[in-house]
């Protein structure tokens, strides 16, 4: 999973800083054009998609962040009953965080499809 987050914290940086100045830049031109009274659909579109691209990598962040956490707290154990039968175990999951409560699920909106 740490490995998921470092791809996760790169991408991000190496893919979000220059889309934010794509887009900084597309509404810049959108202004100016608006005042021109000029057609502005291909810069909204350009505006568009890089919103929908940060919102994907935010999403992807947001994922790795809480499978990280997720596997640093929380812990399953399983424990075989005498009076049941030999395939038969009582399972449970804690949280180290909060002790004898149950380990959160997470589970992160879906991606649109590109």
């Amino acid at each position: 999973m740490a490995l998921v987050g470092q791809l996760a914290s790169g991408l991000a940086h190496e893919i979000g800083t220059p889309l934010n100045i794509i887009a900084g830049n597309a509404e810049l031109l959108g202004m100016d054009l608006r005042e021109r009274d000029l057609g502005t659909a291909e810069v909204d579109a350009i505006i568009q998609h890089a919103d929908r691209i940060t919102r994907l990598i935010q999403q992807l962040l947001t994922f790795a962040r809480a499978k990280e956490q997720s596997m640093a707290t929380c812990r399953r154990s399983c424990h075989a009953s005498a009076a049941a039968p030999s395939n038969s175990n009582r399972c449970s999951s804690t949280c180290s965080s909060m002790p004898g409560m149950p380990c959160p699920t997470v589970a992160p909106s879906p991606l649109p499809p590109l």
